[in-house]
């Protein structure tokens, strides 16, 4: 049960780092230009991987999705800056399925 606790307490604080992270600190203008918004967080329980939903506004949700999934090494680095865990998580951005479903009905 506290390792249940424990992990639900670092997957909310990586989903408010990663969003600052995406929104302030990443300089691609691909991703500035659209909304990116964190949808969940997935840690394993080893804090080795992290699965991160995101929902994307934009057309070229691929590119976005190829894009944070390449610049993941430089966005870990600014993670493991502003939060103190024993092992910072390896990121796998992949596109929530209810920001298609979004996008056709706007």
């Amino acid at each position: 049960m506290n390792n249940n606790i424990r992990m639900t307490k670092i997957d909310d604080e990586i989903k408010e780092c990663l969003s600052e992270i995406i929104r302030f600190e990443l300089s691609d203008p691909r991703v500035n230009n659209s909304l990116v918004s964190i949808i969940k967080t997935k840690t394993s329980k080893d804090l080795e991987h992290c699965l991160v939903s995101i929902s994307i506004l934009d057309k070229n949700k691929n590119d976005i999705i190829k894009i944070l999934n390449k610049a993941q090494g430089y966005i870990r680095k600014l993670v493991a800056n502003k939060i103190n865990l024993r092992v910072t998580p390896n990121f796998k951005f992949i596109c929530n399925k209810l920001s298609y479903i979004t996008l056709c009905l706007v």
